[in-house]
């Protein structure tokens, strides 16, 4: 693998709770009507959580990505996360990128993305500025005006997907193809396995 690659960090829901965000999305779609038009729909296999997104980057570079990561993220335990709650950014009023939540009650996840900077600063990717939020992209918006998201909301309710584990981070390539964005797992990097509650040692 030679010259620049497109590359970013995420972390995948687990299925069941992947389908029901792809339902959320498809729901959202026809709450919006004609002007679902005017916003790119991510396709469901694509829906992510990104955690670090690095852009265009030398392909050898992944191999030092992977060895700079793995022994930090093999230390920390896996956990659970909870998708709900429809939102965009900015704002709903003037929506650019609309997305669905991640909860993280616990911190880990947010705690995860902070040790990705700190180790990814120190073999020479500048820290992210901006303060992690945990989301999962459904669409951007192509440019419209005056594109308000409050009724189609409001039409959806909370938006409740349920829980899911997070097991691993995924460095991935993103690729441009006619059909629109394309992604590779380059490397998986595991989190260590929770302790088993059942059929331990008394």
């Amino acid at each position: 693998m030679m010259g620049e690659i497109r590359v970013f960090l995420g972390v995948n829901l687990d299925l069941r709770t992947t389908r029901r965000v792809a339902d959320v999305q498809k729901r959202l779609h026809e709450a919006m009507g004609e002007r679902a038009k005017e916003l790119r729909w991510v396709p469901p296999t694509n829906l992510h959580v990104t955690l670090k997104f690095l852009g265009s980057i030398d392909a050898p570079l992944v191999n030092a990505i992977r060895d700079a990561l793995r022994a930090p993220l093999a230390s920390k335990r896996s956990f659970r996360v909870r998708a709900k709650g429809l939102g965009a950014f900015p704002d709903v009023a003037a929506p650019k990128v609309v997305w669905l939540g991640v909860e993280d009650d616990s911190g880990s996840l947010a705690a995860l993305a902070g040790e990705i900077e700190e180790k990814l600063l120190g073999i020479g990717f500048e820290k992210e500025k901006r303060r992690f939020h945990a989301h999962v992209t459904l669409a951007r918006v192509k440019g419209a005006e005056g594109l308000a998201l409050q009724e189609a909301f409001a039409a959806l309710g909370p938006a409740e997907c349920g829980e899911s584990p997070i097991t691993e981070v995924v460095v991935y390539r993103s690729d441009n193809v006619r059909s629109g964005v394309e992604y590779q797992a380059l490397e998986r990097l595991a989190l260590a396995a929770r302790a088993s509650r059942e059929g331990s040692p008394g």
